[in-house]
Protein backbone atom coordinates (compact mmCIF):
# COMPACT_ATOMS: atom_id res chain seq x y z
CA UNK A 1 0.00 0.00 0.00
CA UNK A 2 1.34 3.67 -0.73
CA UNK A 3 2.85 5.71 2.28
CA UNK A 4 0.59 8.80 2.76
CA UNK A 5 2.24 12.31 2.88
CA UNK A 6 1.28 12.94 6.08
CA UNK A 7 3.63 9.62 7.43
CA UNK A 8 6.47 10.12 9.62
CA UNK A 9 9.96 9.49 8.98
CA UNK A 10 9.82 6.38 11.29
CA UNK A 11 6.79 4.75 9.97
CA UNK A 12 8.07 5.18 6.08
CA UNK A 13 11.17 4.25 6.35
CA UNK A 14 10.14 0.70 7.77
CA UNK A 15 12.36 -1.78 6.79
CA UNK A 16 10.35 -4.06 4.19
CA UNK A 17 9.32 -0.77 2.36
CA UNK A 18 9.76 -0.17 -1.28
CA UNK A 19 10.67 3.48 -2.39
CA UNK A 20 10.02 4.16 -5.83
CA UNK A 21 12.24 6.60 -7.42
CA UNK A 22 11.28 7.25 -11.27
CA UNK A 23 11.22 3.78 -12.51
CA UNK A 24 13.79 2.47 -10.03
CA UNK A 25 12.22 0.80 -7.19
CA UNK A 26 14.69 0.12 -4.08
CA UNK A 27 13.74 -2.11 -1.00
CA UNK A 28 14.51 -0.59 2.44
CA UNK A 29 16.19 -2.42 4.80
CA UNK A 30 18.14 -0.72 8.33
CA UNK A 31 21.30 -1.63 10.33
CA UNK A 32 21.02 -4.13 13.07
CA UNK A 33 20.69 -2.61 16.52
CA UNK A 34 23.68 -2.08 18.43
CA UNK A 35 25.26 -0.71 21.40
CA UNK A 36 28.41 1.49 20.67
CA UNK A 37 29.65 1.89 24.67
CA UNK A 38 28.53 0.25 27.91
CA UNK A 39 29.86 1.50 31.22
CA UNK A 40 29.24 1.30 35.25
CA UNK A 41 31.43 4.22 36.59
CA UNK A 42 30.34 3.73 40.07
CA UNK A 43 31.25 1.50 43.44
CA UNK A 44 28.66 -1.32 44.02
CA UNK A 45 27.07 -0.34 47.47
CA UNK A 46 24.08 -2.71 49.00
CA UNK A 47 20.96 -0.80 48.94
CA UNK A 48 22.09 1.87 46.66
CA UNK A 49 20.94 1.88 42.71
CA UNK A 50 23.26 1.32 40.06
CA UNK A 51 22.92 3.53 36.67
CA UNK A 52 24.76 1.67 33.47
CA UNK A 53 26.05 4.58 30.98
CA UNK A 54 24.68 3.24 27.87
CA UNK A 55 25.27 4.76 24.39
CA UNK A 56 23.55 2.88 21.48
CA UNK A 57 22.96 3.04 17.79
CA UNK A 58 19.62 2.04 15.12
CA UNK A 59 18.13 0.63 18.48
CA UNK A 60 14.88 1.47 19.55
CA UNK A 61 15.21 0.22 23.05
CA UNK A 62 17.79 -1.65 25.30
CA UNK A 63 17.11 -4.82 27.62
CA UNK A 64 19.72 -4.83 30.72
CA UNK A 65 20.37 -8.48 32.69
CA UNK A 66 22.38 -7.90 35.67
CA UNK A 67 24.46 -11.00 37.46
CA UNK A 68 26.08 -11.86 40.76
CA UNK A 69 28.68 -14.09 41.16
CA UNK A 70 30.49 -14.82 44.47
CA UNK A 71 33.22 -16.62 41.97
CA UNK A 72 35.00 -16.16 39.12
CA UNK A 73 32.35 -17.86 35.81
CA UNK A 74 29.54 -18.67 38.66
CA UNK A 75 26.95 -15.73 37.01
CA UNK A 76 23.81 -16.04 38.58
CA UNK A 77 20.69 -13.33 37.02
CA UNK A 78 19.40 -11.26 39.64
CA UNK A 79 17.48 -8.97 37.76
CA UNK A 80 16.19 -8.87 34.09
CA UNK A 81 14.84 -5.97 32.27
CA UNK A 82 15.57 -2.99 34.40
CA UNK A 83 18.02 -0.30 33.20
CA UNK A 84 18.91 0.26 37.26
CA UNK A 85 19.83 -2.66 40.06
CA UNK A 86 20.02 -2.11 43.48
CA UNK A 87 22.47 -4.46 44.93
CA UNK A 88 20.83 -6.89 47.89
CA UNK A 89 22.19 -7.83 50.80
CA UNK A 90 23.00 -11.52 49.14
CA UNK A 91 25.14 -9.27 46.63
CA UNK A 92 27.45 -8.23 49.48
CA UNK A 93 31.39 -9.33 48.84
CA UNK A 94 30.25 -10.65 45.61
CA UNK A 95 31.16 -9.20 41.39
CA UNK A 96 28.46 -7.95 39.37
CA UNK A 97 28.47 -7.88 35.38
CA UNK A 98 25.70 -6.25 33.45
CA UNK A 99 24.42 -7.29 29.59
CA UNK A 100 22.98 -4.71 27.43
CA UNK A 101 20.87 -5.98 24.68
CA UNK A 102 19.82 -3.16 21.58
CA UNK A 103 16.13 -3.68 20.30
CA UNK A 104 15.02 -2.38 16.80
CA UNK A 105 11.42 -2.77 15.78
CA UNK A 106 11.20 -5.53 13.25
CA UNK A 107 8.25 -6.53 10.65
CA UNK A 108 4.69 -8.11 12.07
CA UNK A 109 5.20 -6.11 15.31
CA UNK A 110 8.60 -8.38 15.95
CA UNK A 111 11.80 -7.01 16.93
CA UNK A 112 15.38 -7.39 15.62
CA UNK A 113 17.88 -8.14 18.58
CA UNK A 114 21.79 -7.07 18.47
CA UNK A 115 24.88 -8.04 19.49
CA UNK A 116 24.83 -8.53 23.03
CA UNK A 117 27.28 -6.09 25.17
CA UNK A 118 28.66 -6.71 28.66
CA UNK A 119 30.09 -5.34 31.33
CA UNK A 120 31.87 -6.28 34.52
CA UNK A 121 31.67 -3.65 37.50
CA UNK A 122 35.04 -3.32 39.28
CA UNK A 123 35.80 -4.57 42.67
CA UNK A 124 32.89 -6.06 44.51
CA UNK A 125 29.92 -4.44 46.35
CA UNK A 126 30.26 -3.35 49.59
CA UNK A 127 28.34 -3.39 52.58
CA UNK A 128 25.89 -0.30 52.90
CA UNK A 129 27.78 2.67 55.63
CA UNK A 130 26.45 3.21 58.87
CA UNK A 131 23.54 5.28 58.19
CA UNK A 132 21.88 5.78 61.88
CA UNK A 133 22.21 9.23 62.31
CA UNK A 134 19.35 10.07 59.07
CA UNK A 135 17.10 8.10 61.51
CA UNK A 136 15.85 11.57 63.61
CA UNK A 137 15.52 12.90 60.11
CA UNK A 138 13.62 10.24 58.18
CA UNK A 139 11.16 10.29 61.56
CA UNK A 140 10.23 13.56 61.47
CA UNK A 141 9.40 13.22 57.49
CA UNK A 142 7.42 10.25 58.23
CA UNK A 143 5.79 11.84 60.65
CA UNK A 144 5.07 15.16 58.38
CA UNK A 145 4.13 13.13 55.67
CA UNK A 146 1.34 11.22 58.19
CA UNK A 147 -0.66 14.84 57.69
CA UNK A 148 -2.58 15.78 55.83
CA UNK A 149 -0.83 19.02 53.69
CA UNK A 150 -1.81 19.44 49.99
CA UNK A 151 -1.02 22.52 50.02
CA UNK A 152 2.28 22.42 51.55
CA UNK A 153 5.98 21.94 50.02
CA UNK A 154 8.78 20.80 51.24
CA UNK A 155 12.38 22.11 49.82
CA UNK A 156 15.75 20.80 50.41
CA UNK A 157 19.18 22.99 49.32
CA UNK A 158 22.06 20.81 48.68
CA UNK A 159 25.73 22.10 47.74
CA UNK A 160 27.42 18.46 46.74
CA UNK A 161 31.00 19.45 46.49
CA UNK A 162 31.67 18.99 42.86
CA UNK A 163 34.34 16.14 41.87
CA UNK A 164 36.67 18.66 39.72
CA UNK A 165 36.75 20.57 43.11
CA UNK A 166 40.45 22.01 42.94
CA UNK A 167 43.30 20.08 45.16
CA UNK A 168 43.63 23.45 47.25
CA UNK A 169 40.20 22.91 48.53
CA UNK A 170 40.49 19.37 49.32
CA UNK A 171 42.70 19.83 52.53
CA UNK A 172 39.64 20.73 54.02
CA UNK A 173 38.58 17.22 54.06
CA UNK A 174 41.59 15.40 55.68
CA UNK A 175 39.27 14.06 58.23
CA UNK A 176 37.65 12.19 55.24
CA UNK A 177 38.93 9.40 53.67
CA UNK A 178 39.93 9.07 50.00
CA UNK A 179 37.41 6.56 48.76
CA UNK A 180 34.73 8.44 50.41
CA UNK A 181 35.09 11.34 49.08
CA UNK A 182 34.92 9.60 45.35
CA UNK A 183 31.90 10.78 43.47
CA UNK A 184 31.33 7.28 42.25
CA UNK A 185 30.96 6.61 45.77
CA UNK A 186 29.65 9.78 46.87
CA UNK A 187 26.94 10.15 44.23
CA UNK A 188 24.62 7.02 44.97
CA UNK A 189 24.54 8.31 48.80
CA UNK A 190 23.43 11.61 47.80
CA UNK A 191 20.56 10.50 45.80
CA UNK A 192 19.58 7.67 48.32
CA UNK A 193 19.33 10.71 50.88
CA UNK A 194 17.59 13.01 48.61
CA UNK A 195 15.01 10.25 47.95
CA UNK A 196 14.46 9.35 51.80
CA UNK A 197 13.67 13.75 52.66
CA UNK A 198 10.80 13.46 49.56
CA UNK A 199 11.54 17.01 49.26
CA UNK A 200 8.93 18.82 46.56
CA UNK A 201 11.82 21.25 45.54
CA UNK A 202 15.18 20.15 45.44
CA UNK A 203 17.66 22.92 44.79
CA UNK A 204 21.35 22.07 44.12
CA UNK A 205 24.81 23.46 43.89
CA UNK A 206 28.15 22.46 42.86
CA UNK A 207 26.99 20.05 40.46
CA UNK A 208 29.25 18.51 36.86
CA UNK A 209 27.34 17.77 34.06
CA UNK A 210 28.80 14.45 34.07
CA UNK A 211 27.57 13.31 37.55
CA UNK A 212 24.06 15.30 36.84
CA UNK A 213 23.27 14.09 33.31
CA UNK A 214 24.56 10.30 33.75
CA UNK A 215 23.21 9.83 37.52
CA UNK A 216 21.75 12.31 39.31
CA UNK A 217 19.08 13.12 36.88
CA UNK A 218 18.09 9.29 35.68
CA UNK A 219 18.08 8.13 39.47
CA UNK A 220 16.21 10.73 40.50
CA UNK A 221 13.71 10.63 37.29
CA UNK A 222 12.66 6.85 38.16
CA UNK A 223 12.12 8.11 42.00
CA UNK A 224 9.37 10.75 40.66
CA UNK A 225 11.15 14.23 39.93
CA UNK A 226 12.36 16.07 36.64
CA UNK A 227 15.34 18.87 36.81
CA UNK A 228 16.97 21.43 35.16
CA UNK A 229 20.58 22.12 35.30
CA UNK A 230 22.70 24.89 34.01
CA UNK A 231 26.18 25.47 34.05
CA UNK A 232 28.45 27.66 35.61
CA UNK A 233 30.43 30.39 32.83
CA UNK A 234 34.01 29.69 31.43
CA UNK A 235 35.93 26.51 32.14
CA UNK A 236 34.27 25.61 35.72
CA UNK A 237 32.88 22.59 34.87
CA UNK A 238 29.92 22.70 37.41
CA UNK A 239 26.90 24.19 37.93
CA UNK A 240 23.62 24.12 39.60
CA UNK A 241 20.08 22.47 39.25
CA UNK A 242 16.67 22.39 40.74
CA UNK A 243 14.74 19.24 40.79
CA UNK A 244 10.47 18.96 41.23
CA UNK A 245 8.28 16.35 41.62
CA UNK A 246 5.95 16.14 38.63
CA UNK A 247 2.98 14.41 40.65
CA UNK A 248 3.13 18.11 42.53
CA UNK A 249 4.16 20.54 39.36
CA UNK A 250 4.47 21.50 36.02
CA UNK A 251 6.77 23.12 34.45
CA UNK A 252 6.06 26.36 32.89
CA UNK A 253 9.06 28.40 31.97
CA UNK A 254 12.95 28.28 32.80
CA UNK A 255 15.39 30.93 32.87
CA UNK A 256 18.76 30.64 33.12
CA UNK A 257 20.88 34.38 34.30
CA UNK A 258 24.46 34.96 33.81
CA UNK A 259 25.92 36.87 36.54
CA UNK A 260 28.65 37.69 34.52
CA UNK A 261 26.59 38.90 31.28
CA UNK A 262 24.23 40.79 33.27
CA UNK A 263 26.78 42.76 34.85
CA UNK A 264 28.28 43.67 32.21
CA UNK A 265 25.13 44.43 30.54
CA UNK A 266 24.40 46.63 33.18
CA UNK A 267 27.42 48.40 33.09
CA UNK A 268 27.81 49.00 29.58
CA UNK A 269 23.89 50.41 29.20
CA UNK A 270 24.34 52.34 32.46
CA UNK A 271 20.68 52.15 33.00
CA UNK A 272 18.59 52.76 36.17
CA UNK A 273 18.92 49.50 36.51
CA UNK A 274 22.12 49.89 37.99
CA UNK A 275 21.76 51.33 41.07
CA UNK A 276 23.95 54.21 42.22
CA UNK A 277 26.06 52.57 44.90
CA UNK A 278 26.78 49.55 42.02
CA UNK A 279 28.15 52.05 39.64
CA UNK A 280 31.12 50.52 38.34
CA UNK A 281 33.49 53.80 39.51
CA UNK A 282 32.24 53.28 43.47
CA UNK A 283 33.43 49.59 43.22
CA UNK A 284 36.71 48.37 44.75
CA UNK A 285 39.03 47.64 41.74
CA UNK A 286 39.60 43.84 43.20
CA UNK A 287 35.64 43.48 43.67
CA UNK A 288 35.30 44.96 39.59
CA UNK A 289 37.83 42.65 38.33
CA UNK A 290 36.09 39.36 40.54
CA UNK A 291 32.45 40.17 39.13
CA UNK A 292 33.75 40.78 35.77
CA UNK A 293 35.29 37.19 35.92
CA UNK A 294 32.67 35.49 37.82
CA UNK A 295 31.60 32.10 36.39
CA UNK A 296 28.34 31.81 38.76
CA UNK A 297 24.71 31.42 37.50
CA UNK A 298 21.38 32.17 38.90
CA UNK A 299 18.20 29.68 37.69
CA UNK A 300 14.44 30.77 37.89
CA UNK A 301 11.67 27.96 37.73
CA UNK A 302 8.16 28.85 37.17
CA UNK A 303 6.52 26.18 38.35
CA UNK A 304 2.52 25.21 38.69
CA UNK A 305 1.03 23.45 41.03
CA UNK A 306 -1.15 20.17 40.41
CA UNK A 307 -2.68 19.92 43.50
CA UNK A 308 -6.38 21.62 44.00
CA UNK A 309 -6.94 25.21 44.00
CA UNK A 310 -4.00 26.37 43.60
CA UNK A 311 -4.43 28.86 40.75
CA UNK A 312 -1.09 31.12 40.48
CA UNK A 313 2.32 30.14 39.99
CA UNK A 314 5.17 29.44 41.99
CA UNK A 315 9.18 30.87 41.16
CA UNK A 316 11.80 28.93 42.78
CA UNK A 317 15.41 30.36 42.30
CA UNK A 318 19.03 28.57 43.02
CA UNK A 319 22.19 30.23 42.76
CA UNK A 320 25.73 29.66 44.66
CA UNK A 321 27.27 33.35 45.46
CA UNK A 322 30.66 34.19 45.57
CA UNK A 323 32.43 32.47 48.55
CA UNK A 324 35.29 34.59 49.22
CA UNK A 325 34.08 35.64 52.76
CA UNK A 326 35.53 39.48 51.77
CA UNK A 327 32.82 39.29 49.05
CA UNK A 328 30.15 40.79 51.03
CA UNK A 329 29.28 43.42 48.65
CA UNK A 330 29.63 41.35 45.24
CA UNK A 331 27.26 38.82 47.07
CA UNK A 332 24.72 41.58 47.19
CA UNK A 333 25.09 42.24 43.79
CA UNK A 334 24.05 39.04 42.45
CA UNK A 335 21.06 38.71 44.59
CA UNK A 336 20.05 41.69 43.69
CA UNK A 337 20.43 40.83 39.87
CA UNK A 338 19.10 37.94 40.31
CA UNK A 339 15.79 39.03 42.02
CA UNK A 340 15.51 41.92 39.59
CA UNK A 341 15.75 39.37 36.60
CA UNK A 342 12.75 37.58 38.32
CA UNK A 343 10.61 40.65 38.67
CA UNK A 344 11.67 41.17 34.89
CA UNK A 345 10.18 37.13 34.42
CA UNK A 346 7.27 37.94 36.36
CA UNK A 347 5.77 40.60 34.78
CA UNK A 348 7.01 40.24 31.33
CA UNK A 349 6.38 36.91 30.45
CA UNK A 350 3.66 36.00 33.30
CA UNK A 351 1.82 39.49 33.41
CA UNK A 352 2.41 39.30 37.43
CA UNK A 353 2.97 42.04 39.74
CA UNK A 354 3.80 39.36 42.67
CA UNK A 355 3.85 35.79 43.12
CA UNK A 356 5.37 33.19 45.56
CA UNK A 357 9.12 32.83 45.70
CA UNK A 358 11.10 30.31 46.92
CA UNK A 359 15.29 31.25 47.39
CA UNK A 360 17.53 28.16 47.61
CA UNK A 361 21.05 28.24 47.11
CA UNK A 362 24.23 28.32 49.20
CA UNK A 363 24.73 31.65 49.93
CA UNK A 364 28.70 31.80 51.63
CA UNK A 365 26.71 33.76 53.88
CA UNK A 366 26.18 34.38 57.66
CA UNK A 367 22.85 35.28 58.98
CA UNK A 368 24.12 38.89 59.35
CA UNK A 369 25.56 39.44 56.29
CA UNK A 370 24.20 42.41 53.88
CA UNK A 371 23.20 39.59 51.19
CA UNK A 372 20.91 37.99 53.65
CA UNK A 373 19.53 40.98 55.59
CA UNK A 374 18.23 41.90 52.20
CA UNK A 375 16.45 38.68 51.42
CA UNK A 376 15.15 38.80 54.65
CA UNK A 377 13.79 42.62 54.84
CA UNK A 378 13.86 43.40 51.12
CA UNK A 379 16.03 46.40 50.89
CA UNK A 380 19.49 48.03 52.01
CA UNK A 381 19.69 51.38 53.00
CA UNK A 382 22.13 53.67 51.70
CA UNK A 383 23.92 54.13 55.24
CA UNK A 384 24.51 50.18 55.63
CA UNK A 385 27.62 49.16 56.29
CA UNK A 386 28.29 46.97 53.63
CA UNK A 387 29.18 50.41 51.29
CA UNK A 388 31.87 51.11 54.01
CA UNK A 389 33.45 47.86 54.84
CA UNK A 390 33.32 46.70 51.02
CA UNK A 391 36.52 49.25 50.22
CA UNK A 392 38.53 47.80 53.33
CA UNK A 393 37.35 44.89 53.08
CA UNK A 394 39.09 44.65 49.14
CA UNK A 395 41.72 46.72 50.12
CA UNK A 396 42.71 43.63 52.92
CA UNK A 397 42.00 41.28 49.97
CA UNK A 398 44.26 42.75 47.08
CA UNK A 399 47.07 43.79 50.34
CA UNK A 400 47.05 39.70 50.73
CA UNK A 401 46.85 38.56 47.19
CA UNK A 402 49.94 40.33 46.96
CA UNK A 403 51.25 38.92 49.39
CA UNK A 404 50.80 35.41 49.01
CA UNK A 405 48.79 34.97 45.72
CA UNK A 406 45.10 35.70 45.60
CA UNK A 407 44.11 31.90 44.32
CA UNK A 408 45.67 30.54 47.18
CA UNK A 409 44.40 33.38 50.20
CA UNK A 410 40.98 32.91 48.41
CA UNK A 411 40.94 29.20 49.35
CA UNK A 412 42.15 29.87 52.56
CA UNK A 413 40.35 32.52 53.65
CA UNK A 414 37.08 30.49 52.62
CA UNK A 415 38.24 27.69 54.49
CA UNK A 416 37.81 28.98 57.55
CA UNK A 417 34.60 30.77 56.90
CA UNK A 418 31.20 28.61 58.02
CA UNK A 419 28.79 29.54 56.33
CA UNK A 420 25.04 29.81 57.70
CA UNK A 421 21.67 30.23 56.42
CA UNK A 422 17.97 31.53 57.63
CA UNK A 423 14.36 31.03 56.41
CA UNK A 424 12.85 34.24 56.21
CA UNK A 425 8.91 35.24 55.39
CA UNK A 426 7.48 38.63 54.81
CA UNK A 427 7.27 39.27 58.52
CA UNK A 428 10.45 38.21 59.15
CA UNK A 429 13.07 35.86 60.62
CA UNK A 430 11.47 32.75 61.01
CA UNK A 431 14.05 31.82 63.52
CA UNK A 432 15.85 28.89 61.13
CA UNK A 433 19.76 29.00 61.58
CA UNK A 434 22.00 26.43 60.57
CA UNK A 435 25.83 26.00 61.04
CA UNK A 436 28.00 23.87 59.19
CA UNK A 437 26.79 20.53 58.91
CA UNK A 438 24.07 20.66 61.06
CA UNK A 439 20.52 19.80 59.58
CA UNK A 440 17.59 21.42 60.38
CA UNK A 441 13.90 21.45 60.01
CA UNK A 442 11.11 24.18 60.33
CA UNK A 443 7.75 25.03 58.52
CA UNK A 444 7.40 28.65 57.34
CA UNK A 445 4.15 29.94 55.81
CA UNK A 446 4.42 32.25 52.82
CA UNK A 447 2.00 34.83 51.75
CA UNK A 448 0.05 32.63 49.37
CA UNK A 449 -1.20 30.38 52.44
CA UNK A 450 1.44 27.67 51.27
CA UNK A 451 3.65 25.84 53.88
CA UNK A 452 7.13 25.21 53.11
CA UNK A 453 8.76 22.58 54.84
CA UNK A 454 12.59 23.85 54.75
CA UNK A 455 14.98 20.80 54.32
CA UNK A 456 18.61 22.04 55.38
CA UNK A 457 21.83 19.80 54.71
CA UNK A 458 25.31 20.78 55.06
CA UNK A 459 24.99 24.22 56.29
CA UNK A 460 22.60 25.41 53.35
CA UNK A 461 18.93 26.05 53.27
CA UNK A 462 15.97 28.00 51.48
CA UNK A 463 14.82 31.20 51.62
CA UNK A 464 10.56 33.01 50.71
CA UNK A 465 10.75 36.10 49.53
CA UNK A 466 8.06 38.10 48.21
CA UNK A 467 8.60 39.51 44.77
CA UNK A 468 7.65 42.80 45.77
CA UNK A 469 10.95 43.08 47.92
CA UNK A 470 13.40 43.51 45.31
CA UNK A 471 14.16 47.07 45.81
CA UNK A 472 17.51 49.15 46.88
CA UNK A 473 16.92 52.14 48.87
Amino acid sequence: SRVLEESTNRDAWEKGHVLHVGGASFVLTRNRPCIESLQVKQCAVKGFGIQPLVVKEFADSVVFRWFSASCPDAWKLVSSGEESYVPAETDVGNRLKVEAVPLSKGENGGFEVGDIVCCELPGVVQPAPNLSMYAPRFRHIAEENARDFENSVRVISYNLLADNTPASRWGRYSFCADDALDINYRKQLIVWELVHYDADLICLQEVTPTAYHNYLEPQLRLAGWAGVYDSKNFTTGMGCAILYKTSRFELRSQHRVDFYREWAAAIKMKTEDVPSPFAQANLPAQLRKNLDGNSAVGQILCLKPKWKDAMDPIFVLNTHLMGHPKEVLGRVIQVTTLLRRTRSVLWEEHGLEDAGIIFGGDFNSTEEEAAHSLLKSGSLSSDDAVWSDAHRLFAEQEEEATEEGHGEKTADAAANHTPAVSVSTANGDAGLTADQGVHTEQGVRTEQGVEVDVQVSMGRGALHVPASYIDIE
